[in-house]
């Protein structure tokens, strides 16, 4: 009894029917596997982002705590300190002071915000609204005229990268 044509091909024998089966087993992995690539490359962008935003709010608090200068200044270290790239779109730094008058021990919090780009511009719908941020509190060390320059009364300075 025969069952059907088969064709050889290399080692393996294929019936007539299942000739391009492997080009559409293809066509359906190939879009899934890339997608899953891009949302890879997207996150590890997005992480990266992130981690750019926490170094500067780190740094952004070491030059506070350390009274460095004015809200201006500080604001202007830590854009320095955002990565080119991110700096195309618009970071702002909010350095808010705690209770207190300014003076050593007294604790504040200085904040990084930014949107995020996205790398491949697929995902630019869903990253719309989201942006990254980080908070870092710290303790204000022993300023040199008695109050933190920044200090600025008690009220929050922002500070707007270009």
């Amino acid at each position: 009894m025969r069952l059907g044509r088969h064709r050889r091909t290399g080692s393996i024998t294929r019936p007539e029917h299942e000739r391009g089966i492997t080009l559409v087993e293809l066509a359906v992995v190939l879009p899934i596997a890339a997608l899953v690539l891009l949302v890879l490359i997207e996150g590890a962008w997005a992480y990266a982002q992130h981690s750019n935003v926490r170094d500067s709010a780190e740094e952004g608090a070491r030059l506070a705590a350390a009274n460095f200068g004015t809200p201006a200044q500080i604001g202007a270290q830590v854009c320095d300190t955002i990565d080119s790239e991110l700096r195309a779109t618009q970071a702002r730094v909010i350095l808010t002071p705690g209770r207190g008058d300014g003076v050593e021990g007294d604790v504040a919090e200085i904040t990084v915000r930014r949107s995020i780009n996205t790398l491949t511009g697929i995902f630019e719908g869903l990253f719309l609204d989201a942006g990254v941020t980080s908070t870092v509190e710290f303790t204000l060390k022993r300023p040199e005229s008695g109050t933190a320059q920044w200090w600025n009364g008690g009220q929050a300075s922002t500070f707007a990268c270009i």
